[in-house]
Parts: structure tokens; sequence; C-alpha cells
């Protein structure tokens, strides 16, 4: 059985990202996929990413190690979709860095590449640019079977993004025989902010890839600089910390651990035992070796968080998707958990954690 997300029309060529079920729905890479090709530009004002091509099984990690370090900038499209999990994590880190995205003129940017392109901060669509959706699918017995299951882990991902649920409808309900292109008009009426992009200058055949904004817009920040020590404030502030805490495990190995280091207290309570930070991150240093590949999305639905003013701490609880991957091994892990933070709120806006617990509500392997 194989699952993929469709395409139609001007998109013949079959794709090449599935899912396998061994008993229920997993993500599984059993199969050869072409790779995108992904170039960094740093020559101008801001960083260009470009992403050219199938999405491939390794273009999640590929796109991670080439971001590395860097926030800010803008991701070009040009991709007919591919490997769904790659478009996720690649969605998922472009959130995370406060990249823009963009699909220019005469290109596409369909399926797993539209998700992906949803996750900019920015989402830019040129006048002849072209995004399309439709639902995720599994292939049983030679036919297009639409599923519950991966359109779930979409779904989880939108909500991240804060799309509202009639947003999050309108990207994953065309039927996987078809597919629905995106217009300005839908946009707005389904909630979906989307910035439309000028004309880039140059000759015919000029890449529309090529692109370099004469006044490069500023990018929102997703977390406030300076919180008031008002609960509702912390509470603001825990909650988006706690999507962009799990959202971290999507980057590289390295990247991800600097990450850890800079936001865990000198000693932290982890599970029932108090351990230093070093300790810690030895630990989660062996898990990010032993799952090199990994998406990790918060469900916003479920988190709550209860503040105190007075000494601006938080506890927060919610649920927490992965999907884990070792490729070498031919190791796998998908599954939802129960989370619990504690974190202390410094007036400039900082985060220290220090707890953390969590408990598996299902695992699939």
């Amino acid at each position: 059985m194989r699952a993929r997300i469709a395409r139609r029309g001007v998109f013949k060529k079959p794709f090449v990202g599935f899912f396998v079920l061994l008993g229920c729905v997993v993500f599984c890479l059993c199969r050869q996929a072409h790779a995108a090709k992904i170039q960094l530009d740093q020559s101008g004002p801001r960083s260009i990413i470009t992403i050219d091509g199938d999405l491939g099984p390794e273009d999640g990690r590929n796109f991670s190690e080439k971001i590395s370090g860097l926030n800010g900038g803008i991701v070009a499209f040009s991709s007919p979709g591919g490997q769904v999990l790659a478009g996720l994590r690649i969605g998922t880190l472009i959130n995370l860095h406060h990249f823009d995205t963009l699909v220019g003129n005469g290109y596409r940017c369909a399926s797993a590449c539209a998700i992906a392109w949803l996750g900019g901060a920015v989402r830019y669509m040129a006048p002849k640019g072209f995004i399309g959706f439709h639902a995720a699918y599994l292939i049983e017995n030679g036919r297009q079977i639409e599923k519950g299951a991966p359109n779930a882990l979409v779904g989880a991902y939108l909500n991240s993004l804060g799309l509202s649920y009639d947003a999050i409808l309108y990207v994953t309900s065309t039927p996987p025989q078809d597919i629905t292109w995106l217009t300005p008009s839908e946009a707005q009426a389904h909630g979906i902010v989307v910035a439309m992009w000028p004309p880039v200058g140059g000759t015919q055949n000029q890449s529309p890839l090529a692109v370099t904004p004469t006044r490069p817009p500023q990018s929102p920040t997703v977390e406030p600089s300076k919180p008031s020590p008002s609960r509702e404030n912390l509470d603001e502030v825990a909650r988006l910390f706690a999507n962009s805490y799990f959202a971290h495990w999507s980057e590289t190995n390295e990247d991800a651990l600097r990450y850890f280091g800079d936001v865990y207290a000198e000693s932290i309570t982890f599970f029932d035992r108090q351990v230093q930070r070093t300790v810690l991150l030895n630990e989660k240093r062996k898990y990010a070796e032993r799952w090199p590949e990994r998406i990790y999305t918060a469900r916003p639905s479920t988190i709550k968080t209860n503040c105190t003013s007075e000494t601006s701490k938080c506890t927060i609880t919610g649920q927490v998707e992965w999907d884990c991957r070792n490729p070498p091994e031919n190791q796998h892990s998908v599954g939802l958990a129960n989370f619990t933070l504690q974190i202390v709120i410094s007036q400039v806006g900082g985060v220290t954690v220090a707890g953390e617990w969590s408990t598996v509500v299902s695992r699939l392997q």
C-alpha cells in the first residue's frame, strides 16, 4: 500500500513519496525518489533559497543543512510536489526560521510543495504563479483511497501555522483525483494570508527563481521581545514557546542541540529525576544520533498554560506528534505523546526550561 499527495493536469509524472501501512498508517521511504535541487544564494541583501524539482525523502534533511544558522530570507519554489514528509519538514523549518516563501511567474508549486510554501512568514505568489492543494491518499490495489491518518498529520502542521479550520479544510478536502489551484480571492475567502509578488524584471528566459527583492519585506516575528508580567501575556509567550520548542527538533542535530543547550536550566527536572544540563544534553545527543531525521509538531488546540505573574513561571501541557526515522538502519517511529514543560520567562522575553515530562499516547512502528 502506498500513500501520497496527488497531482493532476500539468503534472503527469507519478509521485515518489508514499506511506506504508503496518497495521496503521506510518510513513516509510521504501522506494527510491528523485531529489529536488536546493541552492542557497547569499550574494544579495537577503538569503535566497531555491527549491526546484520533486521533493525526495532526503530533501527535508538537505534543506535543514542548507539553512543551518540562517534566519530571515526567502524560499522560492518550483516543484510539482513529492514526498509529503519532506514538504512538512521544509515547511516547519521555514516557519521556524522566519523565511518568506515565493512561487514566481510561470512556476508551479503543488501538493507537498504547496504544504511547504504555507510555512512562510510572508507567503508570496506572483500573478502567474500556480499553487495547488488536495488531500493525501493511499493507493490500495491500484486505487486512490483517501484516508484520515495522513491528512491528520498535515492538519496538525497547518494548525501549528495558525491556519483556521476553514483554511485547513480548504487545503485538504479536494479529492486525490483533482487539485485546487489557489487564487487571491480564494485565499482571502478562507483566511490564508497571501501577498502578491511584483513581476521580476529581466529577459523572457530569465529564471523566475532568481529573485532579488528591491526592498526586502520585513518578516514578522512570532515571539514577543518584551512580555509584560501580566498573566495573559505570559500565557501567550508560553504557548508560542511550546510550538517553537518542538519545531527545533526538525533542525540538524547540531542546530537542535545548540538550541536546547541555550534554553535548558543548569539543573532541570527530567521525568522523575533532577539532572544537570550537560547530562540531559548528552541524552538528547544520543537520541538525535539514533533518529537523525525528525518532525515534531505540537497540536496547538491541546496546549494549555498556567502562569504566575509574580514569579513569571509557567506550566505548559499539550500533545505533540512525531515522525522520526533512521534511514541507514531502516528504522522508523511515529506516534503521539502528552507533554509537560515548566518554564521561567525573563523580562526581556527569554525562556528557560526548568522541567520536562512526557508520556506516550500511541506509537506506530
